[in-house]
Order: structure tokens, then C-alpha cells, then sequence
């Protein structure tokens, strides 16, 4: 793990992004272009995780229920077949 500037240990993410807190509009009308920019980034990042996260859901449902179809059209088969 790496450490942070503080000295603490804690993961690759929380290092680079730091803590996160609400910022109110007063709050981010306050911030310099780099500070928004920085808040954006890492703003999109986490919104891409959170969509990989989803779609890695869905495509595990999709196939779990393309196996099940699948074996269940198999068994059909095999009942015909021996019915």
C-alpha cells in the first residue's frame, strides 16, 4: 500500500483522491480552475467505476440466464427423446 502525505497507509484510490466531502455551490464557486478540473476528474472516475460495476452485473445476469435457457431447452430435448 502507499502512503499518503500524512504518513498514514491506506489504498492507491485514497491517496490520489484524497477525502471526499459535499461541496456546496458556494463552495466549488470558490475553487480555482484547477481545483474544479481536479474535483471533475475524479468525479468522472468514480462514475466510470460505478458503470463498469453495473454492466459487469448485467452481463453476469444475461449469462446466467442464456445457461439456464439453455439447459432447460437441452432437458426438453432429452425428455422428448426418451418420452
Amino acid at each position: 500500500m502507499a502512503s499518503g502525505r500524512d504518513g498514514r497507509r491506506g489504498s492507491k484510490k485514497s491517496v490520489l483522491l484524497g477525502e471526499f466531502g459535499i461541496a456546496t455551490h458556494e463552495k466549488y464557486e470558490g475553487l480555482g480552475v484547477d481545483s474544479r478540473a481536479e474535483m471533475i476528474r475524479a468525479l468522472i472516475s468514480l462514475g466510470l467505476t460505478e458503470v463498469g460495476r453495473e454492466l459487469d452485473a448485467e452481463v453476469t445476469t444475461l449469462s446466467q440466464d442464456q445457461q439456464l435457457s439453455l439447459r432447460q431447452s437441452a432437458g426438453r430435448g432429452q425428455e422428448a427423446l426418451t418420452g
